[in-house]
C-alpha cells in the first residue's frame, strides 16, 4: 500500500517541471506511504518521465522499493511504480521464472508477469492495484487499476497534450493543475458536481481536466504523433451471468483460500469485526489459520454512540465464539469537524458519505496496533445484502403501480429516524416517481434536489431501468464509495485495508448466482448466512444489518461539538461557497430550511446536511478558481 504519482512530458513542447512541482506532488501522497520516499526521472527520446513512489512497506522490506525496473541487471524496458497488493505474487513468481532482485516483492511479480504477457497480464492478478507501467521501447505508459477499484487512480492532460501527470489522489492533480492554470485550464464541471450532490458520490471527479481509471480498466498512455493522447478500454472479463446456483462448499473454499493469501505481509495483521456475517466470516478463517499457526487473531470494532448503530456488543459476542483477541475502541477525543476538515482536504473530493468519519477513527485507533486490516467489505454487493436489493427485487413488477399510489408527504418530510421501515417506505415511494434506484441511493433525491438546486437537478441523468441491482451496486456504489471511503480513511493513518471477498472466484461466485438464491426465503445474502450458520449461533447471523454510521439525526438536533453551529455560520456567509466558480447555483436559503426543518423534527435531512456541510469544506479546499 502506497502513493504513487509521476509526470509525463514531452520535452520539446513544454519546459522542464519545476522541481518545487515536484517536490508539492510528492508531498500530496505523502501521508499513504511514511516509511520511504523515491522519485525518479527516465529519459527516452522526446519524453521525459518522472516516477514517484510513497512506501507504506508491507512485504519485503529490503528488496521492495520502487520505482522498479525489468530487467534487473540494467538496460530497463519496463519501470513500474505501483499502489496495492498483488496477493498471488508467489504463484506468479513460480509462473514467470527469471532472475529476481527481491526476495518476496508483489511489485516485481508484476514486471515479469508483464514482460511475458504485455498488458494481459492484469487478468493474472488477484490483488489490489494502481499500476503505472512504462514499457521504454515503445514509450507508452499504461496506467491501470483492479477489477473492483480497490485503489485510485487518476490522470490529467494538458491543453496542449504536451504533458500529463497522474497520481494516487486526485487533490495533488487539482493542486498541481492550479499552479499552472494556463497549461491545465482548472475549473469545475458542473455536470459531474450535480450527480455528487444527488448521490455524494461518482467515479469521475468533478474538477477538470481531472480523470479517474475506471475499475478494471486500463488507459494507455501514447506519445506518438506529436502529442499525448490516452485511450481507455476494459481489461477485465464481462462480468457473468446469473445463471449458476452457489455453491456453498466452493465459496467457503475460496474466500479459505483468500483470506490466506490477505493474509501474508511482514508486519503485524488484524481483522476489522462488525456485528454482521461478513466480517464474521473473515476472522473465523483468519482466526483459524493463525490458529493453526499458533497465533491468535487480533480483532477490532468502535463502540457508537447511538444504540441504533452500535455494533460493539454483538462484535464482542462473534469476537467471543471465534476465540479471537478482541478489542473494542472508542471515540477520539478529536472535534469531527477538524477530521472532516482533514479528510476532506486529503481526498479533495465533495464526499458524501458520512461513515468516513467512523471508519477514519476505526481505522487511526487500530492502527496503534497493526498495520494491516483484513474486513469483510463487498459482501452486501456481491450477495445482496441490502434491504433494497429485497424491496427491488419483490417490488419490480409493482413499481409502475406504487408510483401511481397518491402519497402527500415530499420526500425528507418524514420525520422517523432513517434507518425505521417508514423511513424506507417514504424513500422507496418517492424513488418511484422520479429516477427510480438510483434515487434511493441518493442523498439529495430529485425532489430534494430541485429545492436546493433546480439547475443541477436538471443536469442529472435521465431515469434508467436496474433489473439488477446488486450488480449495479458492484459497478458504482462500491467502488466509487465504499472502497474510496475506505482507501481515505485507512490511507490517512497509513494503514493497509485488505478486503478478502473480492477475491476473483468470490466475485465470479456471487454475481453468477441466481437472485431467488441469493434472496431466498425473503432474507439478503442467503448463501452467506448459510455459511456463517456453520461457524456462529442463530443470535449473530439472524440479526438485522445495523450498518456503521454516525448517529447525526441527533447530532443534528443536540448541536453536538458545534456541528450545527458550524453549518449555520457557513450558511450566514456571504459567501457559503467560497471563491470557486461552481458553474451551477446551489441554494444556501433553500439550505438553511433544512436545517431549521430538521432541528424543530418537522423532517429527516441529517445526510443532506452533512453533504452540504462537505461541499463547503471542498469549495474552502478548492481555492479560488475562475
Amino acid at each position: 500500500m502506497c502513493g504513487i504519482a509521476g509526470i509525463l512530458r514531452l520535452t520539446g513542447a513544454v519546459p522542464p517541471t519545476h522541481p518545487e512541482v515536484i517536490d508539492r506532488l510528492d508531498a500530496a501522497i505523502a501521508h499513504r506511504g511514511p516509511d520511504a520516499r523515491s522519485r525518479e526521472v527516465i529519459q527516452a527520446g522526446n519524453i521525459e518521465l518522472t516516477l514517484l513512489h510513497r512506501r507504506l512497506t508491507i512485504l519485503d522490506a529490503a528488496g521492495g522499493g520502487q520505482p522498479m525496473h525489468w530487467p534487473a541487471g540494467g538496460g530497463a524496458k519496463l519501470s513500474v511504480v505501483f499502489n496495492g497488493c498483488i496477493y498471488n505474487h508467489r504463484e506468479l513468481r513460480r509462473r514467470f521464472r527469471g532472475e529476481y532482485r527481491s526476495d518476496h516483492s508483489d511489485t516485481e511479480s508484476i514486471l515479469y508477469a508483464w514482460a511475458a504477457l504485455g498488458s494481459g497480464c492484469l487478468r493474472e492478478l488477484d490483488g489490489m492495484f494502481a499500476i503505472a507501467m512504462f514499457d521504454h521501447s515503445t514509450r507508452e505508459i499504461w496506467l491501470a487499476r483492479d477489477l473492483a477499484g480497490e485503489k485510485p487512480l487518476y490522470y490529467m492532460v494538458a491543453v496542449d497534450g504536451s504533458m500529463l501527470a497522474f497520481a494516487s489522489t486526485s487533490g495533488a492533480l487539482w493542486d498541481m493543475a492550479r499552479q499552472d492554470a494556463d497549461l491545465w485550464k482548472p475549473g469545475i464541471d458542473p455536470a459531474v458536481l450535480a450527480k455528487w450532490m444527488w448521490k455524494g458520490y461518482d467515479e469521475q471527479p468533478p474538477m477538470r481536466p481531472i480523470q479517474s481509471v475506471p475499475p478494471g480498466c486500463v488507459a494507455r498512455v501514447r506519445t506518438d504523433g506529436g502529442g499525448i493522447r490516452v485511450e481507455i478500454s476494459r481489461w477485465a472479463p464481462d462480468l457473468p451471468e446469473r445463471d449458476t446456483p452457489p455453491d456453498l462448499d466452493a465459496i467457503d473454499e475460496a474466500l479459505q483460500q483468500s483470506v490466506s493469501l490477505r493474509l501474508d505481509a511482514d508486519v503485524p495483521t488484524g481483522c476489522f469485526l462488525s456485528g454482521g456475517i461478513d466480517s464474521a466470516l473473515v476472522a473465523g478463517h483468519a482466526a483459524e489459520q493463525l490458529r493453526n499457526q499458533g497465533r491468535p487473531l487480533r480483532t477490532f470494532t468502535m463502540r457508537m454512540a447511538d444504540p441504533a448503530y452500535d455494533e460493539s456488543e454483538a462484535a464482542a459476542v462473534t469476537a467471543r465464539a471465534l476465540g479471537t483477541d478482541h478489542t473494542t475502541l472508542d471515540y477520539p477525543a478529536s472535534s469531527p469537524i477538524d477530521d472532516l476538515t482533514t479528510l476532506i482536504d486529503k481526498l479533495a473530493l465533495p464526499f458524501g458519505d458520512s461513515s468516513l468519519l467512523p471508519t477514519y477513527w476505526l481505522a487511526n485507533e487500530a492502527r496503534r496496533h497493526v498495520t494491516v486490516a483484513l474486513a469483510g467489505d463487498a459482501g452486501d454487493e456481491l450477495f445482496a445484502g441490502y434491504r433494497r436489493h429485497l424491496a427491488s427485487w419483490l417490488l419490480a413488477p409493482a413499481m409502475d403501480t406504487l408510483a401511481a399510489l397518491p402519497w402527500s408527504k415530499p420526500h425528507g418530510a418524514c420525520a422517523a429516524h432513517p434507518k425505521s421501515a417508514e423511513s424506507m417506505l417514504s424513500r422507496l415511494l418517492d424513488a418511484s416517481r422520479h429516477r427510480g434506484y438510483d434515487d434511493v441511493l441518493a442523498i439529495f433525491p430529485s425532489p430534494s434536489l430541485a429545492e436546493f438546486s433546480a439547475e443541477a437537478e436538471a443536469m442529472l441523468p435521465s431515469a434508467r431501468a436496474v433489473p439488477d441491482a446488486p450488480r449495479l451496486d458492484f459497478q458504482e456504489y462500491l467502488p466509487a464509495d465504499l472502497l474510496r471511503k475506505t482507501d481515505t480513511a485507512t490511507m490517512a493513518v497509513a494503514l493497509e485495508l485488505r478486503a478478502p471477498l473480492l477475491s476473483p472466484s468470490i466475485i465470479r461466485a456471487g454475481l453468477s448466482s441466481p437472485m431467488r438464491s441469493l434472496l431466498a426465503w425473503g432474507r439478503t445474502k442467503a448463501p452467506l448466512r448459510a455459511l456463517a450458520a456453520r461457524r456462529l449461533p442463530d443470535s449473530i447471523t439472524g440479526r438485522p444489518k445495523s450498518g456503521f454510521a454516525l448517529p447525526l439525526h441527533s447530532w443534528w438536533r443536540q448541536d453536538y461539538a458545534g456541528l450545527r453551529t458550524c453549518l449555520s455560520d457557513v450558511l450566514s456567509s456571504a459567501s457559503p461557497w467560497g471563491a470557486v466558480d461552481l458553474g451551477v447555483e446551489f441554494s444556501a436559503k433553500a439550505a438553511r430550511r433544512l436545517l431549521d426543518d430538521h432541528v424543530s423534527g418537522q423532517g429527516e435531512h441529517s445526510q443532506r446536511l452533512y453533504l452540504i456541510l462537505v461541499l463547503a469544506l471542498w469549495c474552502r479546499r478548492l481555492g479560488s478558481v475562475r
